[in-house]
């Protein structure tokens, strides 16, 4: 790094969906004149790649203990799992033979409808044409009656534990132990003299 001022761009968050303009933070990197501030941002260069490393040690030890609690937990959970199957279990046998009289109930009702039709048609003769409507409606009541009925709740199936998705998670709460080196390198950038200039630019759907 020389001590002219040398523009590093460093592309960030896109800041506006994609229907729009699509906008990026970019970073323009200016370093500090004298070799006194080039020396420190060199030195602040070591402790970023320094940063990363130990960022990754922190990381991997992490990522390792989080096997072992995904596999406690998991064991945990499986145990859970098998009680809340064998209740599921008991409950879908409930539930088929209250269905089964729910769906009875219905036929024995819309059956009642279709006998009252028969007897009501049975007694109009064709000077009574005009009582057929109220045939019908014997059939459209027993209908929507049975319509009416409440279907019972079927009970909800148990959802198996899974070592990926367990270990997925603790993994996601590793974040928590990383530092951030880049906001670190921001910091001691400026701190050495140099200048960090953000701009907003379009980078899609600029018209």
């Amino acid at each position: 790094m020389n001590a002219s001022k040398v523009l590093l761009a460093l592309a960030t968050v896109a800041l506006v969906s994609a229907c729009g303009p699509r906008l990026q933070q970019v970073k323009n990197y200016i370093p500090p004149e004298g070799e006194q501030g080039l020396a420190c941002l060199s030195q602040a260069d070591r402790d970023r790649n320094q940063c990363e490393v130990d960022n990754q040690k922190r990381l991997s030890l992490c990522h390792a203990e989080a096997e072992q609690k995904a596999s406690v937990t998991l064991a945990e959970q499986e145990r859970d799992y098998g009680y809340a199957l064998e209740e599921y279990i008991a409950a879908e046998r409930g539930y088929e033979l209250a269905y089964a009289d729910y769906r009875e109930q219905q036929r024995l009702i819309k059956r009642d409808g279709e006998l009252a039709y028969v007897r009501c048609s049975g007694d109009v003769d064709l000077t009574q044409i005009d009582q057929f409507p109220q045939c019908k409606r014997e059939l459209d009541n027993a209908e929507r009656k049975a319509n009416r009925l409440v279907p019972p709740d079927q009970p909800r199936q148990p959802t198996r534990p899974s070592y990926d998705d367990i270990l997925a998670e603790y993994k996601r709460e590793c974040k928590a132990v990383l530092e951030n080196c880049g906001a670190l390198y921001d910091q001691a950038y400026v701190s050495c003299g140099g200048q960090i200039d953000i701009q907003t630019i379009c980078v899609a759907n600029c018209n």
